[in-house]
């Protein structure tokens, strides 16, 4: 996919990068996707800096072609999620054996 400058685009980013629990605009995080076409399965996570899951925000999800997932900074138990470096790890795939995995940095301050 190419975007508008002649540039590869990220089909998956995070806005914003650094979620902020005490700053209203920054409270969350959106993990936005675009791809060329609609009907994608997704499985979205959060790892800890050590490589530990700690929150499942989709599992075998369809996708729309664009749109995001929210993270409040929480962990699968519901609690905060601590001060660090996180990976956020998206997987798209469909039923004809396309794989493709997305792995971005996120912090929660």
């Amino acid at each position: 996919m190419r975007a508008t400058s002649g540039t590869l685009k990220d089909p998956v980013s995070i806005e914003p990068e650094i979620i902020q629990p005490l700053v209203a605009s920054r409270a969350f995080a959106r993990i936005r996707f675009h791809f060329p076409r609609a009907g994608l399965m997704a499985n979205v996570r959060i790892y800890d800096a050590e490589g530990r899951p700690i929150r499942r925000i989709a599992e075998n999800e369809m996708l729309g072609s664009e749109g995001f997932f929210r993270w409040d900074g929480d962990r699968d138990n519901g609690l905060p999620a601590r001060t660090g470096y996180y990976q956020v790890w998206f997987e798209v795939f469909d039923t004809t054996g396309f794989v493709q995995t997305y792995q971005k940095r996120i912090a929660v301050y």
